[in-house]
């Protein structure tokens, strides 16, 4: 009797213990799924993997160098699909972010500039040699499928739909069917009077980071059609722009960081800005705080949680350059 009262004892003992372990398990995995991290194109030094899980202190927990100068960086599933400059599109395996993998790579035959990744294609602005698009269906394997010569320097590309939106600098924006990604075919163009470097879809409106000439809005709801409808001088040269509900955060080059209420889209307004410091080139927003790419100065995150005083908490020196942001 006694005996089987200890193996009673025991039993307990044992499913008590599995039952604190899968308790364990699942707290670990909680911590781990909630992690965040923001994913910077560092030029000469690849990309770097930062834990942003605390925005005002940020940890670089991994980093791969892509062996050529890392513009841009495009974050889809578990892969970073890096505008590598010379060295063409490189794909990275970040299912591990401290560990991150290169996969693939695709010699674009020009300086890729800028990625844009949905569903099975990449998109590269690839300077002089306009837009490429890429099979990415087997990331270890890409493929070029389609091009474009956009006429000018293909500098930034956003993808909506079956189109494809090209910041085409001296020439502005260009708008492609890519319907067939085999054959994408120009349909639409608006001239402008800066130098297009970047450009952000959101609704009917194309927003362009034109460099001196600051932010443009145009409307696209007729892609074959595109008319200016807004613009704003920012002071400084926009080159890059994010667009969040009713604002657009603008990277201002030396000027910083400007926050745009573009509640009207024909009237544009400022509402907010900050030195950071460095040189703003690219710019990621999410939930309350805006990643901002700084050049020599790194990383800056601000708090835009009152678009009108943003507030700088976080500067994390990556000892490179560091031009574009994603997530």
């Amino acid at each position: 009797m006694l005996r089987g009262k200890k193996l009673g004892i025991i039993l307990l003992l044992i499913i008590f213990l599995a039952f604190l372990e899968g308790c364990l398990t699942n707290a670990n995995q909680q911590i781990e799924s909630s992690a965040k991290y923001i994913y910077a194109a560092g030029y000469s030094k690849g990309i770097f993997v930062i834990d942003v899980t605390d925005p005002v202190n940020p940890k670089k927990v991994g980093c791969l160098d892509t062996k050529g100068s890392a513009w841009g960086i495009y974050i889809s599933g578990e892969y970073a699909y890096v505008a590598d400059y010379e060295n063409g599109l490189v794909i990275v395996d970040i299912s591990d972010p401290t560990n991150p993998k290169k996969v693939g790579h695709l010699d674009t035959y020009d300086l890729a500039r800028e990625v844009y990744v949905l569903g099975e294609y990449a998109y590269v602005a690839n300077y002089e040699n306009g837009l490429v698009i890429v099979d990415i269906s087997d990331p270890a394997n890409p493929k070029k499928v389609g091009y474009l010569d956009t006429d000018n320097i293909a500098g930034g590309v956003y993808v909506s739909g079956e189109y494809a939106y090209i910041a085409d600098y001296t020439n502005g924006l260009v708008i492609v069917d890519i319907s067939d990604p085999t054959n994408p075919k120009k349909i639409g163009h608006l001239d402008m009077e800066g130098y297009a470097i970047e450009v952000y879809i959101s609704g009917k409106y194309a927003y362009v980071a034109d460099g001196s000439n600051g932010l443009v809005i145009v409307n696209i709801s007729d892609p074959a059609n595109p008319k200016e409808v807004g613009c704003l001088d920012t002071k400084g040269s926009a080159n890059g722009v994010y667009v969040s509900g009713e604002y657009a955060y603008i990277a201002d080059y030396t000027n910083g960081l400007v926050i745009v209420d573009i509640s009207d889209p024909a009237n544009p307004k400022k509402v907010g800005y900050l030195d950071t410091e460095g040189s703003a080139c690219g710019i990621y927003v999410l939930e309350g705080y805006a990643y901002v790419a700084d050049d020599s100065n790194g990383l800056v995150i601000v708090d835009i949680s009152d678009p009108t005083n943003p507030k700088k908490v976080a500067n994390m020196m990556l000892f490179s350059v560091v031009l574009d942001i994603s997530m």
